[in-house]
């Protein structure tokens, strides 16, 4: 994909954000998280969008934060201790698959969204 056509989408993606009065949001992560929920696998390998920086730990805490959820609610919800979970958003511990389908069922995503 082209930069010219990666800097359109991001500035579309920016307008409809602001249009819904998204106050905060990382549009890189947004479409990082868009394209694992929808298992997008782009066609040639010039067409992917390689967004490195975002990481699954990454990927939880943008879930959690954009549905208002703290730690502590999280953790009652999904019966995943809080350090653990503040350690998966930090990078410092791994979410393996099957931490992955129960975050997933509690934040309203794909399971792939974490790995």
């Amino acid at each position: 994909m082209s930069v010219a056509i990666q800097k359109k989408l991001f500035q579309e993606l920016d307008s409809v954000l602001k249009k819904y009065s998204v106050p905060e949001y990382d549009s890189k992560a947004v479409i990082e998280i868009l394209a694992r929920s929808l298992r997008r696998k782009p066609k040639q390998a010039q067409e992917r969008i390689v967004l490195d920086d975002v990481q699954p730990g990454r990927v939880l805490r943008l879930q959690r934060e954009q549905l208002e959820l703290t730690l502590d609610e999280l953790a009652k919800k999904t019966d995943i201790p809080k350090g653990n979970l503040s350690a998966m958003e930090n990078g410092k511990r791994p979410i393996g698959l099957k931490t992955a389908k129960i975050l997933a069922k509690a934040l309203g995503v794909h399971y792939k969204a974490f790995v």
